[in-house]
Formats: structure tokens, sequence, C-alpha cells
């Protein structure tokens, strides 16, 4: 197709053609959300998350374990722009700092999960007959159980810190990764595939992993 990328499905050595088909396939989806008022909010709250999350150190009015006792649990004033709590620590600079704590949770937990989830699917979908059903079955254990419930018990058999929440929520998220994945690999099982990208880098690639790893991400 001159003048597109070309996806090809179950042809070993097709060759894509054209410049525009990639752009055609993220400028859709992207003027889209740009038109979207909740995905540039979203978009704009997440930059400002991150955003404290490194200046921390120079947004944060105080050290966030700084004690005053002169401003024990005071209201929002000029001192102290959303009040203190009852040890006297500054409540905006604890919030500024915490920021730190929940992108560690979020990136390294949903990494976890993505990584071990979508390997356990690749390998559900591209074997297989038993290996299907032994890995969907064990994701089906996990998926009867409620998630927050899951969570909590397995922070509770860890104990209290950062590690055990992280590995909770990764232990929670896996089993939905798990699920996607082995629906985007089947189709290519038995051929091989071009992703829809410009020429200059499209190259025909093994049937399950670039394809199905940009559905689950999608």
């Amino acid at each position: 197709m001159p003048g597109e990328a070309a996806e090809v499905l179950g042809q070993p050595g097709a060759v894509a053609r054209g410049t525009r088909g990639g752009g055609r396939l993220w400028g859709r989806p992207l003027r889209r959300a740009l038109r979207s008022v909740a995905v540039l909010l979203g978009v704009g709250f997440a930059l400002l998350v991150v955003a404290m999350a490194l200046f921390a150190g120079v947004l944060a009015p105080a050290a966030p374990d700084e004690q005053n006792f002169d401003l024990i649990e005071t209201p929002p004033s000029a001192k102290a722009w959303l009040g203190t709590d009852r040890f006297g620590r500054d409540v905006l600079s604890r919030v500024i700092y915490g920021s730190r704590i929940s992108l560690y949770v979020a990136l390294v937990s949903i990494g976890a999960a993505m990584l071990v989830g979508g390997a356990l699917g690749l390998v559900a979908g591209y074997a297989g007959g038993g290996w299907d059903n032994l890995i969907s079955r064990v994701m089906d254990v996990f998926f009867s159980i409620p998630g927050l419930l899951l969570a909590v018990g397995i922070a509770a058999m860890r104990g209290p810190g950062l590690n055990s929440a992280v590995i909770a929520i990764a232990i929670v998220y896996t089993p939905l990764f798990a699920r996607v994945m082995p629906s985007s690999s089947n189709g290519r099982r038995d051929g091989r595939s071009v992703i829809s990208i410009p020429s200059k880098w499209a190259e025909v690639t093994p049937p399950t992993t670039p394809a199905g790893l940009f559905t689950t991400i999608s």
C-alpha cells in the first residue's frame, strides 16, 4: 500500500511499505485525546504529581518530619497552608514528599505486575494446551478472591512496609495482565506479523511479543 504502512498477518517475509501509516495509527487517537477535557485534566494532575516528587526539596516549605510544638493541630494559615497535624508537622510538606512514595509504589507494583502477568499470558497464549489451562486455572483462583481482601492478606502476612504494599498490589494486578495477553497472542501463534508503523522502522516480528505487548499496554 503506497504511502501507508502495511499490516501483514500470517505472511512470513512480507515487507511493510510507506511512511505515513504510523502517523495515521497514532494521530487520530491523539487528536481525540487532546480534545477531551478529562484527559487533559488527568495528564495535568499526573505531571503535577511527578513535578512535586522530583522537586519536593524545593517546593516543600519544611521538612516532612520537622515538628513545631507551637503549631500543633493548627488550621490552614499563612504559616502552614494546609495546617499541621497533632505532632506539629506541616501537612503540605508531608503531602509533597508523600508523592515520591506514591509514585514509587505505583510504578514498581504495576511494572512488576505487567512483566510477570505479561510473561505468563504469553506462555499461555503461545504454548496453549495444558500450559494455557494450568495458568488460566491459577489465575482464576486469584480472581475468585476480592482484590482488596487479597492485598490486605498479603500485606498482613509480610508485615508493614512499602515493599509489602508493592508486592501485594503487584500480585493483585498480575492476573489482569495474564488474562489479557493470551487473547493478543492466540491469533498470531501460527504466523508472523508486521506492526503498522512507518516502513523505515517496520520489521517482520515474532507472532506474539510486539503486537500482544502493545495491545496489552493500550
